[in-house]
């Protein structure tokens, strides 16, 4: 409920970017789904995101992801 969990994988998302990021955008998949969430949660879910489609460097694989996930 915290949101710690979707916290810590797009933390990982973004490390494993840098050297894999066709794991990466695997890892984003589950973020995918928000909107089935119950609010609060479909919204910690959303936000991280964002974090991770505004983040520097970013792959193209894990922008068009992301990106596609929160459109």
């Amino acid at each position: 409920p915290s949101g710690a969990g979707y916290r810590f994988l797009a933390d990982q998302i973004l490390a494993v970017d840098a050297f894999n990021p066709m794991t990466a955008a695997r890892l984003v998949e589950p973020l995918g789904g928000w909107r089935r969430y119950a609010p609060a949660l479909g919204q910690a879910m959303r936000a991280e995101l964002e974090r991770i489609a505004a983040a520097p460097g970013l792959s193209k694989n894990v922008l068009e992801l992301a990106s596609k996930a929160l459109a």
